[in-house]
């Protein structure tokens, strides 16, 4: 069996956290859940973050279009004439320009259920190994607190 990772990431991809507020989250979540091991990873571009190694689908925000791969969106990215990066990138599908944060990620269970919020982009990620994860609705919203942002756990399977 591998490994289990929860991630925390902002919900804006482009948002990194203060690195004092990023100390404070790591402590927090060292007390809560003991983790094997934690890592703080931070890009200069939002990363895509999936669940793991199954087939997810990402939905497009405009047309609704279903898509198999990650590589959908990836590197659609537009930059500003300061070399600033905006979080709109245009839509391969219907190419309309959409934001990237409102892509969802989603993969179908056996009995054709889909489970949504599988995935991410982010500049900052805080990568945690642990056994049994058991992060929930409130202590998510004390990460957010210390964080000082709004952010989703993505559960991955490595």
């Amino acid at each position: 069996m591998g490994d289990t990772y929860f991630t925390v990431i902002p919900e804006n991809p482009l948002l990194v956290p203060q690195k004092n507020a990023q100390k404070l989250a790591e402590e927090y979540i060292r007390a809560l859940a003991n983790p094997e091991e934690i890592e703080v990873v931070v890009t200069s571009r939002p990363n895509i973050i999936i669940g793991g190694e199954i087939d997810h689908i990402l939905v497009c925000p405009k047309c609704g279009n279903r898509e198999q791969t990650e590589a959908f969106f990836q590197n659609t990215f537009e930059y500003d004439e300061d070399g600033g990066m905006e979080l709109k990138a245009k839509s391969p599908c219907c190419e309309q320009v959409i934001n990237i944060a409102d892509i969802q990620f989603t993969f179908s269970e056996d009995d054709g259920t889909d489970i949504y919020g599988t995935g991410g982009f982010a500049c900052f990620q805080l990568d945690c190994r642990i056994p049994q994860p058991n992060i929930g609705k409130i202590e998510l919203k004390e990460i957010s607190k210390i964080l000082g942002c709004d952010t989703r756990i993505i559960i991955r399977f490595i």
